[in-house]
């Protein structure tokens, strides 16, 4: 999901006079409610102060949430909170609830003081995580508290669509499940919406006999989407043909308002829905300063007393399932009354992970990794271009993967032996397969953490893409999903290389529809030569994508390839 989800909805709105009216009242209610929290906690003043120093509250937000926190965040921070002569700031940041649980499991996140995901099933996932792996020391307590906003789930469609649906009687989650070609489902292991609907599925239909949650998705996976907004643009692009897909009412209502048009329309299941909830995680780390627990609480707490005023104006409902946008505002997409299902069982997300079918398991993945001295520019958040293409991707994408995963690491840089640009180093193969003294995984992630010893200035970009290309061509398995990984900071910083005209040429002249292999391109920074990488993807109907930090790297990988912990 991106930020349009949270910014679009005031596009369609009109403030009269009475809605004018009723934002003074709205700033008012939250002030004092801040005010209220902040008595409890400490000191404050709107006057300038001196601080012995200060602090700051990190928040880690899905995006339907960055602009409610952000706005409570401004006000906070013109408080001057003041604990203990110190003045504790807030900032909040955008980020996935999947790629951040998955961080915060390895302890590569950016350590927030406070998360907010889309689900609590995340939360969830994270506590498993961190007792099966045991105690490293990166997280000292984990705290949830309840959710501050809920946004119903809806499938999306036409509104002729919708509409003919209404005139048969509307839908409900067993004829979602039987939908067929015409659903498209978002993958659970990365998607909130994905996992909420299928446990939606899975909690109305379980009992039932002769239901196998296994059988029922087996068929989504091929068609299935990274995310909601996939399932928007498809829409966008092709009413007639776009599938039916799961998003949540908020999205629906910020799709329409950013696009000026009602091409989206939510349709409610009329046995009940699920809802994204948005529930607030305190996490504590040794070596924490003493007052930032505090003024985590003292955050939450102001936020979570003036919550639906923050939440209801970018189209969330506050957590008791109430929706009460401005005067003016285009209500008829998200201030629905609703009906909630039951809370599914304990372990209703681990079963829909472990269903997910094993043909999204089946990676057979060549990385191509730029390990020229160009990877070693700083890109201004303490990690170097390796260190963000590696360490926080493909090592932590290794360990989300099964043992008969097929990993296979290539550095590539110019002249690194004398005939070639790049070096193999750990050969194609299970990831659980033996491996030197350990295992291929283990190769892979110590291999990963010495690239940085490269001296090497150049940059064989489109020498090693053919190269790769061959390689898994030639190695092809059926059956799998097999595919080049090409990571670079650069552009081809080799003159002696094919031209990227002859490598276009080439890699559509050798690619077989009938035993595909694609290149994924991911660039690393602003040195990468994005529309060269886009090309190359293309060429083989594969995927280019932009990473800026190591999260979104992650991301990217965690969409194409990832897998639940086995």
């Amino acid at each position: 999901m991106s930020n349009r989800h949270s910014a679009g909805i005031a596009v369609q709105w009109r403030i009269t006079r009475p809605a004018l009216a009723f934002i003074c009242v709205l700033i008012l209610g939250v002030v004092a409610a801040s005010a209220m929290a902040i008595r409890n906690f400490g000191s404050s003043t709107t006057a300038p102060q001196t601080c012995a120093r200060s602090v700051t509250i990190r928040v880690a937000a899905a995006p339907a949430m960055v602009k409610p926190m952000q706005t409570h965040a401004d006000r906070w921070n013109q408080i001057h909170f003041v604990r203990n002569g110190k003045c504790i700031k807030a900032a909040v940041y955008e980020a996935s609830a999947s790629t951040e649980a998955a961080l915060l499991a390895t302890s590569s996140a950016d350590k927030p003081t406070i998360w907010i995901p889309d689900s609590s099933y995340w939360v969830e996932k994270l506590q498993n995580d961190l007792k099966t792996r045991g105690k490293d020391g990166h997280i000292q307590t984990l705290t949830a508290h309840p959710a501050l906003a809920i946004s119903p789930l809806v499938l999306v469609t036409t509104p002729a669509k919708s509409a003919a649906l209404a005139a048969k009687g509307g839908v409900t989650w067993a004829s979602i499940e039987g939908a067929g070609s015409n659903l498209a489902m978002e993958n659970p292991l990365v998607s909130s919406e994905g996992l909420v609907g299928l446990a939606a599925i899975e909690s109305t239909l379980g009992t039932q006999p002769g239901f196998n949650l296994s059988h029922s998705i087996a068929g989504m996976a091929p068609k299935a989407l990274p995310d909601a907004d996939a399932g928007f643009a498809m829409l966008l692009a092709d009413p007639k043909t776009a599938p039916m897909f799961l998003a949540t009412e908020q999205e629906v209502a910020a799709e329409n308002a950013a696009h000026k048009s009602t091409f989206a329309a939510a349709t409610y299941p009329s046995d009940g829905t699920l809802s994204l909830d948005y529930p607030a995680v305190r996490l504590d780390y040794p070596g924490d300063d003493p007052v930032l627990g505090p003024g985590a609480d003292g955050f939450y707490e102001s936020f979570a007393a003036g919550a639906a005023e923050l939440v209801n104006p970018v189209g969330l409902r506050d957590s008791t399932g109430v929706a009460k946008p401005l005067s003016g505002a285009d209500v008829s997409t998200f201030a629905l009354p609703f009906t909630k299902l039951p809370t599914p069982a304990p372990g209703t997300a681990n079963a829909v992970w472990s269903a997910w079918p094993v043909t999204t398991r089946n990676a057979r993945v060549l990385f191509a990794m730029d390990i020229s001295t160009l990877m070693q520019a700083d890109v201004g958040n303490g990690e170097s271009m390796v260190s963000m293409e590696t360490s926080s991707a493909i090592s932590l994408a290794s360990n989300y993967l099964p043992d008969s995963a097929q990993f296979g690491l290539w550095g590539y840089a110019t002249h690194l032996t004398s005939t070639l640009d790049w070096l193999e180093q750990v050969s194609l193969g299970p990831l659980g397969a033996p491996y030197n003294n350990g295992t291929r995984r283990q190769a892979v992630q110590a291999q990963t953490a010495l690239v940085n010893k490269q001296t090497n200035d150049g940059s064989a970009v489109y020498d090693t893409a053919l190269a790769a290309f061959y390689n898994v061509t030639n190695n092809y398995v059926p059956g799998r999903m097999n595919a080049v990984v090409l990571m670079t900071g650069s552009g081809n910083r080799d003159a002696s290389s094919v031209t990227l005209d002859q490598l276009l040429t080439t890699l559509r002249q050798r690619f077989n529809p009938a035993k595909p292999v694609h290149i994924i391109s991911i660039a690393i920074g602003d040195g990468a030569d994005n529309s060269a990488l886009n090309l190359i993807a293309a060429a083989t109907g594969g995927s280019s994508y932009i990473a800026e930090s190591s999260a979104q790297a992650l991301q990217i990988l965690l969409d194409n390839f990832v897998q639940q912990p086995s």
